[in-house]
């Protein structure tokens, strides 16, 4: 089974409902850059043509404040929030051991996929 959507990795209740599912689940996630991440999620919501995304600059988004509008929050709480990664491995690693999980560093599987994919097949046990 394989689930590529990254709006799971920050849910409230996935952990709990996937290990429910799947207990003996390998997971796979991959990290980018929380920044990059941010603005990632900033620009696909200007290609899809948010109007809060496409009447306020990335850094007005990021550095709203708590008073701003709530459609400015919210897009502010969805470009940041998600990149809080310790956060979200805390969560999943209280239903799931760390031998379950494997995390790829974004950047290196960039710059060495040879490598990385190397590492996954054999989390994976595909070699």
């Amino acid at each position: 089974l394989f689930e590529k959507s990254a709006t799971y990795f920050d849910g409230e209740l996935v952990p709990k409902r996937a290990h429910a599912l799947l207990p003996h689940a390998k997971l796979v996630t991959i990290l980018i850059s929380p920044a990059k991440r941010a603005y990632s999620w900033y620009q696909h919501m200007r290609a899809h043509m948010d109007p809060i995304a496409l009447n306020y600059s990335f850094y007005e988004v990021i550095s709203a404040s708590d008073t701003a509008p709530k459609p400015l929050r919210d897009l502010r709480n969805r470009c940041l929030n998600p990149g809080r990664y310790a956060q979200h491995l805390e969560r999943w690693l209280l239903y799931y051991p760390p031998q379950q999980l494997h995390i790829i560093d974004g950047e290196q599987l960039r710059s060495n996929p040879i490598e990385v994919m190397d590492q996954l097949q054999k989390f994976l046990k595909i070699t």
